[in-house]
């Protein structure tokens, strides 16, 4: 039992000590997600929604570098972001080819 107990402890410590030096090296911003980022700066939010929000994106990238558009957390941007991204081409860089990725977008007025 006293072997558990020192082996969930030592556990315990090295998580501890892993953890923080992963998040002390935080990842650089993917390229897909700027460029995507580049797409949506150029719709007026501002004629769709009245103060700040957060949208969660749901999409995948097909064997075309396209993104596809699969759901909004907004329904009523839902018709806006599709016609925004779908169809745009990405330089495939770190996100792999049909697979959902969501994606948290801020909108800011």
């Amino acid at each position: 039992m006293k072997n558990v107990k020192s082996f969930a402890l030592a556990l315990v410590i090295a998580a501890g000590a892993f953890f923080p030096a992963l998040n002390a090296s935080s990842p650089a911003k993917k390229p897909e997600v700027s460029q995507i980022q580049s797409y949506l700066s150029k719709v007026n939010f501002a004629d769709y929604v009245k103060t700040d929000m957060k949208v969660n994106i749901t999409f995948l990238v097909n064997t075309q570098n396209e993104i596809i558009v699969v759901s909004t957390s907004h329904p009523e941007l839902d018709g806006l972001v599709k016609s925004t991204l779908n169809y745009k081409r990405l330089n495939m860089g770190e996100l792999e080819y049909n697979v959902l990725y969501t994606l948290p977008v801020t909108i800011k007025l």
